[in-house]
């Protein structure tokens, strides 16, 4: 046989070696390339490594669809949608668990709605009570401040301010002003926050006398209360305990000074 007549058998040769591979075994792996182009092959492309792809079996039918490797922004989405899942489900368990309690404790519909009024009653109590021991909101709002003078921004009487929205104040001829930004910074130390002026500048505006100045902040733990530190949550329910058991603070009041500690902006 001459050596130039062995292509004509490589297709037959090539039929005959397939042959020994199970067909159980035999995969092609196909993906679209950054073209849109469908890429494949008997091993997985190059140009199949950070995309989605699909596992076709020698009939070729797809066996397996393989979804592409998430992004660093995906990932956390997903952690987070997952960690909203399970507070979310902590939340439902805790309700079942607090409506079995009243549905065990009271003997009429009534009674449970009496029961829980005064438990929010004693809640928003004690809320309030925490506030104003601290300074500090338990749960994030925009609030409006006044002051009666520039160096009154030295120290918010509020936080933790996780952002100050503007500073207005009336000038000296009585028309309000919203004070520009990049004249003045915001400062965050801790629980504090002060508004101090922006580096080259060199002094607050005129004021007309006896006028107020403004400031809108948005300050607090966060859009739910239960985002506030363990110790502020831990003198909430001390102080709701105090009042379900005694009428007042007095019992608790110990414990929720030394809680509380480390969480003041002045003293009540």
């Amino acid at each position: 046989m001459k050596p130039g007549n062995l292509r004509h058998l490589a297709p037959g040769l090539l039929a005959l070696a397939l042959l020994h591979v199970p067909a159980s075994e035999a995969r092609v792996y196909c993906c679209k390339d950054a073209r849109g182009q469908q890429v494949c092959g008997d091993v997985l492309p190059a140009a199949c490594a950070d995309r989605g792809y699909r596992e076709l079996n020698s009939q070729g039918a797809t066996v397996k669809q393989v979804e592409a490797p998430m992004t660093e922004a995906q990932r956390a989405k997903r952690d987070a949608d997952a960690k909203k899942a399970r507070d979310e489900e902590m939340v439902r368990q805790e309700q079942r668990r607090r409506d079995t309690t009243l549905l065990n404790t009271y003997t009429s519909e009534r009674e449970i709605d009496a029961a829980r009024a005064r438990v929010e009653g004693y809640l928003r109590a004690a809320e309030g009570h925490v506030q104003k021991m601290t300074g500090l909101q338990l749960a994030e709002q925009g609030l409006t401040l006044r002051a009666t003078d520039w160096s009154d921004l030295d120290a918010l009487p509020v936080g933790p301010v996780s952002d100050v929205v503007s500073v207005a104040y009336v000038d000296a001829v009585g028309v309000t002003q919203t004070l520009d930004p990049g004249h003045y910074e915001v400062l965050l130390d801790g629980l504090a926050a002060s508004i101090v002026l922006a580096g080259g500048v060199s002094s607050w505006p005129a004021r007309q006398v006896g006028s107020l100045i403004t400031v809108t902040v948005t300050a607090g733990y966060g859009a739910a209360e239960n985002t506030a530190p363990g110790e502020i949550v831990t003198s909430v329910l001390l102080l709701v305990r105090g009042l379900n058991d005694d009428g007042n603070f007095e019992a608790v009041g110990g414990a929720v000074e030394a809680l509380l500690t480390n969480y003041r902006l002045h003293t009540a």
